[in-house]
């Protein structure tokens, strides 16, 4: 990246440290990029996981594996992405779960015994596994998205999540329908370095 100086400066993990972090997070905005270096890492050639639906039901109780989910899960592999879909019927709660190896770890056993209106998770390639998960993506649908970034999941903290998306689904629209979403991105790697965590709300 040229400095302003007009001389070519090197960010990485060890040389630059700031300004990597910054670039990571603020990309252009720190500079202009002119080359960037990607590593790769071996992957193995089954992973666990899949997509679940879990009616609204049980959405309390899923709301407390997830919280429990952020304060124990110790193995960077395990990952989770939770969404909370508000309803006329409810909130339900849509569970992307991923392990980076072939055998489910016991943490997610904290996300099992749940009804579920959908479930495909289960041993399969990488490929497989992203192509598994199901989209009810409509051309020409506009939305609107807001992140919240914070440092810790609370039991409280979830249930003002849910809470609000259980409003938020009767929103009127300009035209059509509504549909509010909120998406809970748990990074156990971002959580283990003090970084915040993305709460993304999405309104379609």
């Amino acid at each position: 990246m040229p400095s302003q100086n007009g001389t070519i400066t090197t960010a990485s993990d060890e040389k630059n440290p700031d300004l990597f972090f910054a670039l990571k997070g603020g990309l252009n905005r720190f500079g202009v990029v002119t080359s960037a270096e990607f590593y790769t890492h071996p992957q193995p050639s089954s992973v666990w996981g899949g997509f679940r639906i879990i009616p609204s039901r049980h959405t309390p109780e899923v709301l407390n594996a997830v919280q429990r989910f952020f304060d124990e899960n110790q193995d960077p592999k395990a990952q989770i992405i939770m969404s909370l879909e508000g309803s006329s019927l409810g909130v339900d709660c849509f569970a992307l779960l991923f392990y980076d190896g072939p055998e489910k770890p016991a943490i997610f056993d904290l996300f099992e015994g749940f009804s579920t209106i959908f479930n495909n998770v289960g041993t399969k390639s990488y490929r497989d596994f992203i192509r598994s998960f199901p989209t009810d993506m409509i051309m020409n649908m506009r939305g609107t998205f807001a992140t919240l970034s914070t440092t810790a999941l609370t039991t409280r903290f979830l249930e003002a999540i849910r809470e609000e998306t259980d409003v938020r689904h009767d929103f009127p629209c300009m035209q059509g329908p509504a549909r509010a979403t909120n998406p809970t991105d748990l990074f156990t790697y971002f959580r283990q370095l003090g970084k915040p965590l993305s709460l993304t709300a999405e309104r379609q």
